[in-house]
């Protein structure tokens, strides 16, 4: 047999196994990426653009008297974004819809020259009452966690410390368990522009989450498929966290060392974003991104990145499956890349991550009893 021959057929199985490699990565990145995939708009109800937010409205959390707050204004690495002039946090009264949003002011013992805000959460201090605003700052000295005590009648945020730490980078979003205590998510291992390329489209699970006890960060989690929004529940016993590339939300249960056990994966099938808990009914509602590879252009038109909303039910007391509500879509010309979603007694607000702000009347009824006494077991 002749050498061509004999070299030939040595290396048709490795072509074959390279082939059949390459087909399995174009079909899951196909998937991933979401291409293929169409989308219907339907609304709740009247809906409106909330006149006074230019950047986007990437976290929105709500009191249970019916204040929002948002923040507006993040600068990604990578992206040529020095358009944000003012990145900053706004309130939404909930309680007067037909007003648009009022700006906070910072005290004078605060630098704002390298504020860049992404997640926000809210403390409040179950003896006092006292309210504390936690955000994640990406400062251009390293991201950290800054603390602020809230004047909502004067709107003024009344800086009191910040934390940095060495494994709290890439921090996403935050969820205060005390006064200086909490659990962030590190949504990607790591920090240059092509090893976060890698990750995403290497379908690397490398995310984290870090608990803080107020003097010690340490690793509570990993193998996160990029952690995104998280929240607490009231009762500070089940951790929920949006894994936006793996579409899923993550149930802890927390230790009291701080630690996390893993009980349920709930299946979107959505690059979901933040978690906003209903404060009424228990509920999450999620601002998503039902077709990702649209979440790269920043411009209206047919390739706009559509927004979703998600209302999800789920009793962690009992391990029940999970209800999945669509609540809103868009195909971006309302509102492009839905980031957040924030309900309050029939009144919903869509935030997305670089541009507006939508509130919208909820007229669509649905059903459901409350689940907030499991919270408060």
């Amino acid at each position: 047999m002749a050498l061509g021959n004999i070299l030939c057929w040595c290396f048709l199985p490795i072509l074959a196994v390279l082939a059949a490699f390459y087909a399995q990565y174009y079909f899951n990145y196909w998937n991933f990426m979401d291409f293929g995939k169409h989308i219907y708009n339907h609304y709740p109800g009247p809906c409106r653009v909330v006149e006074g937010i230019e950047y986007g409205a990437e976290k929105i959390i709500v009191l249970p008297s019916g204040l929002a707050v948002l923040t507006s204004g993040i600068q990604l690495p990578g992206r040529n974004m020095t358009w944000v002039e003012r990145p900053g946090v706004y309130m939404f009264d909930f309680n007067k819809p037909w007003q648009n949003v009022t700006r906070f002011a910072f005290t004078s013992n605060y630098d704002a020259k390298g504020f860049n805000p992404h997640g926000v959460a809210f403390f409040e201090n179950p003896r006092t009452g006292k309210l504390s605003i936690f955000l994640v700052n990406h400062h251009p000295e390293g991201d950290r966690i800054e603390i602020f005590d809230v004047d909502f009648v004067n709107s003024r945020l009344h800086f009191r410390k910040y934390v940095k730490h060495p494994i709290l980078y890439n921090v996403n979003d935050i969820a205060p368990t005390g006064e200086a205590s909490f659990y962030a998510t590190i949504d990607q291992y790591s920090t240059s522009g092509r090893g976060k390329m890698l990750e995403m489209f290497g379908f690397l699970s490398w995310g984290r989450l870090v608990h803080f006890d107020g003097k010690n960060a340490k690793i509570v989690a990993e193998d996160l498929n990029y952690p995104n929004g998280i929240t607490i529940t009231s009762d500070k016993r089940f951790i929920l966290v949006a894994e936006f590339l793996g579409q899923h939300v993550v149930v802890f249960e927390t230790r009291k060392d701080g630690s996390l056990y893993l009980q349920r994966r709930i299946n979107t099938h959505s690059h979901i974003d933040n978690i906003e808990l209903d404060h009424d009914t228990g509920d999450m509602w999620i601002g998503s991104h039902p077709i990702l590879h649209r979440i790269f252009s920043l411009k209206k038109g047919p390739k706009a990145p559509p927004s979703q909303v998600l209302r999800i039910r789920y009793d962690p007391w009992v391990d029940s499956e999970a209800e999945i509500h669509e609540v809103f879509m868009d195909d971006g010309q309302l509102v492009m890349g839905s980031s957040a979603a924030a309900h309050w007694k029939g009144k919903l607000l869509v935030g997305s991550v670089f541009e507006r702000l939508v509130y919208c009347d909820i007229i669509t009824p649905y059903q459901g009893s409350s689940i907030n006494d499991r919270w408060n077991h």
